[in-house]
This record gives C-alpha cells, structure tokens and sequence, in this order.
C-alpha cells in the first residue's frame, strides 16, 4: 500500500505497519535521486571520474572535448574497458555501433543521458 497524498506518516504506520511505510519513504528517495543522477551535469561528473579511474588520467585533462585516443592516449582495449565500467556504473549498455561515434568525454555524456532518459 502506497502512501496517499496528504496522509501522515504516522496514520500510515496505523494502517499498514512500520516496515511498509519505510519502504515506500525509501523508494521515494531511490526515485528521487534516480531523477537527478539524469541530469546532464551529474552524468558528465560521473563519467569524468571514471575516464578518470579507468585510463588513469589527472582530473585537469579531462573536459567534455576529450578525445580519448588523441588526448588521452587510450588504445582499443582501454576503450572497451571504459565503455564496460561506463555500462556497469549507469546499468545500461553501449549498442555495438555505436562504439565509434564515442570519440570524446562529451558524446559518452551525450549518449549515457539519452539512454537513460529512455529508461535504459
């Protein structure tokens, strides 16, 4: 039973019991942060640190123009590194043909969001 508008939290408890209303105030919280994790800065600082974390780059040389192979010198295999800790981090998963138009930070950012915002 799900919380109705208006009612406290303390009528709620009355009606359904204490460990029901802790998870209906939990997923509200899940989902609220779900929303803001969408937003495109949240994504790009989430990104920029696991470019970061995986090609073991400095934090100053990395921006939304990034080239991954020409600026930061990544091979093949450390692209698909990333891209696998990319799909773990946002639980989503990166279209095979799509794997060549993710040259930089920025368009990784791009496509991340637009998955997301289409639920997956």
């Amino acid at each position: 039973m799900s919380r109705r508008k208006g009612e406290s939290k303390n009528y709620v408890e009355q009606r359904c019991g204490r460990n029901e209303v802790a998870f209906d105030y939990e997923r509200d919280e899940v989902e609220r942060r779900n929303t803001s994790l969408m937003e495109p800065s949240t994504v790009e600082q989430r990104v920029v640190g696991i470019v970061i974390e995986v090609l073991k780059v400095r934090a100053d040389g990395v921006t939304s123009e990034t080239r991954f192979a020409e600026d930061l010198g990544a091979d093949s295999l450390d692209l698909v590194t990333l891209v696998l800790a990319l799909e773990e981090e946002f639980d989503t998963s990166v279209p095979d043909d799509q794997y060549d138009s993710l040259t930089t930070v920025g368009a990784v950012v791009e496509a991340i969001a637009a998955q997301m915002k289409q639920g997956g």
